[in-house]
């Protein structure tokens, strides 16, 4: 499943993640949601949590 949100702002991106697959680069721009009350930080410790909670480690 793949979302395509169109930005109505033109602004640099807070991220770039490069992935090689085979033969092929995917270059992916990374935006993160200047209103938002939670940070990355604490959404990344949210699924390292449940994560940890499950087993997965």
């Amino acid at each position: 499943m793949s979302k395509t949100i169109t930005l109505t702002e033109h602004r640099p991106a807070d991220g770039l993640l490069a992935m090689r697959v085979r033969n092929t680069t995917y270059n992916v721009n990374i935006f993160f949601n200047p209103n938002a009350k939670s940070t990355l930080d604490t959404q990344m410790r949210k699924i390292i949590q449940k994560e940890a909670k499950a087993g997965n480690f």
